[in-house]
């Protein structure tokens, strides 16, 4: 490549006396003919470039500077360099600058310039060539005015930022240019231009104290003017570009002879940047405002005069008459990131064009935006336009936020939806002309739903044609809002209505209970909620877990979303076919599902900010509903509490959240994606189904049949040929002189038969028998035995007692039978015990009454030893319990005689006995027949201290009651801790009871976990529980080695132990870290290899925040116990602990503590722990 060069000797002689003017070869470089003078050597070209501070702007008041070129690495061994100008490209002269750069004035407008640089051998290296660009100039004289000057400032470019904790002042959007707005703000505290009163001064200078640009570049004045700190960071450092001042102050009194350029975040507009901006800049909105444009006559200074608006001038010491309206640059990524709390129309279209990626706004919020700007291009509507349109909502008759309005043409004459330019709706508080505000344009064509902000509002259509024409639609009033959700956080659902106060039961009454007969559909039952004249509604039995709202693409991400057209909802899994078919109605008779407007009160965020509106064939039910059937449901009708498709209405944890009824009734929160809980469904029938459709009348309740609409719905005919009994005939009442009679409950007390008779409802009253025929285990019948029954006219339910006096044996069969008269005899279809649906009318009676410890029936938790030699269980550690479940009358537990009376005892989840009920220091026997249920009783004997131990030897029941295996629960759970986990009112007792697991308390007050520590102390020959959960039996109890071979059952492991080790003295003394972190390590790793399918959560122990900075301060015990467990926890985040293991940081957790020491959690404190777990189960899909 030819290279130009320039002869050193002669270009050195240029530099010297500043005039280097000459001949050359030329050099084409960049475009630019660049000649200098020759010599013996040449400048190399390509190694060096000129830049300048400004960029691609290279004007006066910009300084130049020589950079490498393409890495050359010339600049660092540069020993000079030199500026050269041209105005002509041919002729150059060396400038009289030394050092590195060059700051243009202005006489080099339009002039090149490039650079010579010699380095340290004396060889020279020429840099391209830059063209200076035009000068300022001031537009406007003295008293001139800009075209466009407005008194005050129109409210389309005005607004205000909050990001929640700090607000701004209102500001004004001048311009937006690319990734960056031009701001201004209002008036602030106002500064001489130049503090110093002996003379003129055109200065600014952001480094000069004296100087306007120094006071309002401070970080004070700025926070308490411009910007709060939290959003400073937007603030772009700018190059202030500022018209030429007066050519005859000396540099003493003016840096502002030519143009100038300084740079700093914050400025005092200048007359050219007022000019431009005087359409969106009121005069009067202050006392006019200082300009920092210098006048040019002399050392004054231009300001903006607020009575007229014209150009004024002032002395720089005595210019605060003029208000300061700083101006500035943010980065438009500050519209992104924190909200408007007020924004002018011109604000909000540049808001819309930047997006709303980051979800900084509500659906609804960025819809008011796009309404507004819509509302600009659409124009306004008065409402006396001419109505050519219909709108009709998608719920009929009902008008309210969440439903979808459409626009049709009102007669076939004219297609005004078709050929509009625009349909946009508008609302009005009173329907008066000149009051309409546009709501939103249509979607989907003709289409608007309806949105919270509606409510009590009219409503109406316009069409905008081609030629400006509008139309308008007749007027719809929107109705109310759904009331705020119901639910208190861990209550059971209640309503009172006057005097009547209703508790949702944990299950429904068998009344309202509804069973399919047809194959495939046995035992998914159903709980009536409600019925008119041609339909009913119905909540399903628990059904499938599919999650609430996942989205494959995001699965961690959580969404507030219930829509059945989107996939990912489970609205749109229950309305398809194959669901419906396997859960609710067979193939072919999907049409008899009414399609429903499910509508779901307002959530938080994505798409339920609103009211919404599902209009589908099935639905989750909404907590409105469950509150509305509160009488009717049952919490625990299949096991698995309620999930809802109501949306939390604040956030939690910064995540959306559904509504759930946990399975012990108390309502929580639970992501949308958990599987943990199935879910039950509601769905609106049409009573016609059941003309096709066999219902399994026997298990069916009373209520609920009647419901259906039989016996009216079909023939006899009809319900012969669909297959209904003669029993079920009456049962549903097509039989005026008969009547059905169910055995609800029957019940063998010795020789005597309790029957409870549940019949059908007689017109007239009816004397009748009650058989009983007794059969050998050979179906030989041994005696029968009959009683008189009188069915009175309205009565459902009777009880009636019969006494075998001829006795049963363990081995006899019963069979029931209703005779109305001698040629009438009508069987009972139930079972003497846990009667189930579609059984025989005969059940095995038993007569075994004493069940001993090691009886199958009995379901261990805790930890349990066995003492054959005295025929009982040993309950140790805290809180063991067992499990059982019986059909009798009579019911007598047996305990050792040393077992304390500290026992509660549980039937159905109530508890119906406790040690205050005796007073008595020991206990042997408890009967506790008075508070069995009429059906099945599950009861739970529950060791009701921490290291008292329950020796539990059995029951005694009475003669023929029927032992059931116990209730399966949904998990087990396993604590390790201290006196935090051993309190009776524990997270360890309510986390599992709201989950519906079993537990087992592996717990002490005051154990550590390491050896030798025990309640903040070292305490020589201790056992922790490093080592004591090793053993059967609590600290001071005994030493029995624990086998553990059979103990794999648990699926979660909740370790909260290390509250009172010592981990570091104050003196130095003891220093127990690394041991401890060790030994934890080593116990957690023996957990793993122990349980194997467990989850291990491991608790860092809770303290207040209050007290943070006194363990810091003083180094306390508290201060490195968490320093370690914020070890432990980062190395479990780590993975070192293996997969099964979780870390629960609870330094931010604000919990209640109990004000005597700081340690305890209070009553309150353990439910908010319970429900945190709960949160983090949920949020690491443990649930």
């Amino acid at each position: 490549m030819e290279i130009k060069k320039v002869i050193a000797a002669v270009l050195s002689a240029a530099m010297l006396v500043g005039t280097g003017v000459a001949s050359l070869a030329a050099a084409e470089r960049n475009g630019v003919s660049v000649t200098l003078n020759s010599a013996d050597a040449d400048a190399i070209e390509g190694q060096i470039q000129i830049v300048s501070n400004g960029g691609e702007r290279i004007k006066s008041g910009y300084t130049l500077s020589v950079s490498d070129l393409n890495n050359s690495g010339v600049c660092s061994a540069k020993s000079s360099i030199t500026f050269y100008v041209s105005s002509d490209n041919a002729n150059w002269t060396a400038t009289e600058t030394t050092g590195d750069t060059y700051t243009i004035t202005n006489d080099m407008a339009n002039k090149q310039i490039c650079a010579v640089l010699t380095d340290d051998s004396n060889v020279k290296y020429i840099s391209n060539t830059v063209t200076v660009g035009e000068n300022l100039k001031q537009r406007l004289g003295y008293d001139g005015k800009a075209p466009n000057i407005v008194e005050n400032a129109p409210d389309s470019n005005k607004f205000i930022l909050t990001d929640g904790m700090n607000t701004t002042k209102e500001l004004t959007l001048l311009e937006t240019r690319e990734d960056k707005a031009f701001v201004l703000s209002p008036k602030t505290s106002t500064f001489p231009f130049y503090e110093d009163s002996t003379a003129q001064f055109q200065i600014i200078d952001t480094k000069d104290p004296k100087s306007i640009f120094y006071k309002i570049n401070q970080s004070d004045y700025i926070t308490q003017n411009i910007l709060p700190k939290s959003m400073q960071s937007y603030l772009i450092e700018t190059g202030w570009e500022t018209e030429a001042g007066c050519q005859t102050l000396d540099e003493d009194h003016s840096n502002m002879i030519n143009d100038t350029v300084v740079f700093s975040k914050i400025a005092v507009p200048s007359q050219s940047e007022f000019y431009d901006n005087a359409d969106k800049i009121g005069y009067k909105d202050a006392t006019g405002l200082i300009l920092r444009s210098p006048y040019t006559k002399d050392g004054r200074i231009q300001a903006v005069n607020p009575i007229g608006g014209g150009i004024a001038v002032v002395n720089t010491y005595s210019s605060t008459y003029y208000s300061t309206r700083p101006c500035f640059y943010i980065n438009t990524d500050i519209f992104k990131n924190i909200k408007v709390e007020s924004a002018g129309i011109e604000v909000v279209k540049t808001i819309l064009s930047l997006g709303n990626e980051n979800g900084l706004y509500t659906d609804a919020e960025w819809q008011e935006f796009q309404n507004r700007a819509n509302a600009l291009q659409f124009g306004e509507i008065n409402g006396t336009e001419a109505v050519k349109l219909n709108i009709t909502s998608n719920g009929g008759e009902r008008i309210k936020s969440g439903y979808t309005l459409t626009a049709a043409n009102k007669d076939d004459t004219e297609d005004i939806t078709g050929a509009a330019q625009k349909i946009a709706y508008f609302v009005s508080d009173s329907g008066e002309q000149g009051t309409w505000e546009m709501a939103g344009t249509a979607e989907n064509g003709a289409k608007f739903t309806l949105l919270n902000s509606h409510a009590n509002k009219y409503v109406i259509a316009a069409a905008k044609m081609e030629d400006g024409t509008k139309y308008i639609s007749n007027q719809l009033t929107v109705g109310e809002n759904l009331a705020a959700s119901p639910g208190v956080w861990g209550k059971i659902p209640e309503i009172t209505e006057g005097e009547n106060n209703y508790v949702m039961k944990a299950y429904a009454d068998k009344t309202d209970r509804l069973y399919l007969d047809i194959d495939g559909y046995n035992g998914i039952g159903y709980t009536m909620l409600d019925a008119d004249e041609n339909n009913v509604l119905l909540l399903s039995d628990a059904l499938d877990n599919t999650p609430t709202y996942k989205n494959p693409d995001n699965p961690n991400q959580k969404y507030q979303i219930y829509d059945s057209n989107d996939k990912n909802s489970v609205a749109y899994y229950i309305n398809q076919k194959s669901f419906i078919n396997n859960n609710i109605v067979p193939s072919g008779y999907e049409d008899y599902i009414n399609t429903t407007a499910w509508e779901t009160e307002t959530g938080c965020r994505d798409k339920m900010v609103n009211d919404t509106v599902d209009i589908s064939k099935v639905a989750l039910p909404s907590m409105t509903e469950l509150y509305k059937y509160v009488d009717k449901i049952g919490y625990r009708d299949g096991g698995s509490g309620i999930r809802t498709r109501t949306p939390f209405g604040s956030l939690i944890r910064e995540e959306a959240h559904f509504k759930n009824i946990l399975p012990d009734g108390g309502m929580q929160n639970l992501e949308p994606t958990s599987t943990f809980y199935q879910f039950r469904v509601e769905t609106s029938i049409n009573k016609d189904l059941y003309k096709h459709i066999k219902l399994d009348a026997i298990n069916s309740g009373v209520d609920a049949l009647a419901a259906v609409g039989f016996p009216g719905l079909l023939s006899i005919g009809e319900a012969k040929a669909l297959g209904y009994s003669d029993d079920e005939l009456i049962k549903l009442g097509y039989f005026d002189n008969k009547i059905y009679a169910a055995l609800t409950n029957i019940s063998v007390s010795g020789n005597d038969v309790l029957i409870d008779v549940a019949t059908s409802n007689p017109k007239e009253n009816i004397d009748a028998k009650i058989i009983c025929a007794v059969y050998d285990s050979d179906n030989r019948l041994k005696f029968i035995k009959s009683d008189d029954v009188s069915i009175a006219h309205g009565e459902k339910n009777i009880e009636k007692t019969i006494t075998l006096s001829d006795g049963i044996g363990s081995t006899d069969k019963v069979a029931f039978y209703l005779w109305k008269d001698e040629t009438n005899i009508s069987p009972i279809s139930a079972k003497i015990f846990g009667a189930e649906k579609n059984t025989v009318p005969i059940a095995t009676v038993t007569s075994l009454t004493e069940i001993p410890y090691n009886n199958s029936i009995f379901e261990y938790n805790g930890r349990w030893k066995e003492d054959a030699a005295n025929g009982y269980m040993i309950g140790n550690w805290a809180y063991p319990y067992v499990d059982f479940s019986v059909k009798a009358t009579s019911l007598v537990l047996n305990f050792g005689d040393a077992t304390p009376k500290a026992i509660k005892i549980y039937i159905n989840d109530k508890e119906v006995w406790s040690d205050a009920q005796s007073s008595a220091s020991k206990t042997a026997k408890i009967d506790i027949s008075e508070y069995l249920a009429s059906g099945v009783s599950n009861v739970r004997v529950f060791d009701n201290a921490e290291t008292l131990a329950m020796n539990f030897k059995g029951i005694t029941v009475n003669e023929g009651a029927e032992v059931l295996n116990p209730k399966q629960s949904r998990g087990n759970m396993l604590f390790i801790g201290d006196s935090i986990s051993s309190a009776s009112y524990s997270y360890t007792y309510t986390l599992p009871l709201a989950l519906g697991m079993d537990n087992t308390r592996i717990s002490k007050s005051g154990i550590a976990f390491l050896d030798g520590n025990y309640a903040g102390a070292v305490r020589d020959g201790v056992l922790g529980m490093q080592t004591k959960f090793k053993q059967m039996q609590t600290l001071d109890k005994g030493t029995d080695a624990y086998d553990f071979a059979n103990d794999d059952k648990f699926d979660f492991i909740f370790v909260n132990i290390g509250t009172n080790d010592v981990y570091k003295s104050s003196d130095g003394s003891v220093d127990n870290i690394d041991r401890f972190k060790t030994k934890y390590k080593e116990f957690i790793n023996f957990l793993s290899s122990t349980y194997t399918k467990a989850k291990i959560v491991v608790i860092k122990p809770v303290r207040k925040s209050k007290y943070w900075a006194y363990d810091e301060t003083n180094k306390t015990n508290a201060y490195w116990r968490a320093q370690t467990f914020d070890s432990i926890g980062e190395a479990i985040g780590k993975g070192e602990y293996g997969e099964n293991v979780l870390y629960v940081d609870t330094t931010e957790w604000d919990i209640d503590i109990n004000d005597i020491d700081n340690i305890h959690p209070t009553v309150s404190g353990h439910e908010q722990i319970k429900s945190k777990l709960i949160g983090f189960m949920t949020e690491n899909n443990l649930i």
